[in-house]
């Protein structure tokens, strides 16, 4: 047996890339391109529409702060949630599909070692 045959163990570096950097790096990094761009640019979508809700409730209240005579803004406070909810959504998902993906890998590349191994 040379070191060729020896299962090789699989890195989690994906996971990791998905949890930190940002949804889609971790199915870059293992080739899944289609579900890379779509966790990707599903995410960076969410985020920015919960940028511009969240971005128009703090400007609302910094008018309101600065013209004493204003009424009270009339952007409710929970506009960002929706957003916010769906961007965690998917990252979250993401998240599981890497994981999935990585156990699946690894799992693989231990019935093809042991199937090398085997008389």
């Amino acid at each position: 047996m040379n070191r060729n045959d020896a299962p090789r163990k699989q890195s989690v570096t994906p996971i990791v890339l998905s949890a930190l950097v940002c949804p889609g790096a971790g199915q870059f990094l293992q080739r899944r391109w289609i579900a890379g761009v779509f966790f990707f640019t599903t995410f960076l979508a969410a985020f920015v529409c919960f940028m511009i809700a969240d971005f128009r409730v703090i400007a609302a209240y910094y008018h309101m702060a600065f013209d004493f005579d204003a009424p009270p803004p009339e952007v409710s406070l929970a506009a960002p949630l929706p957003s916010f909810a769906v961007a965690i959504s998917i990252y979250v998902i993401g998240l599981i599909d890497t994981a999935f993906a990585h156990f699946r890998l690894a799992r693989k590349a231990t019935r093809d070692a042991a199937e090398r191994l085997a008389p």
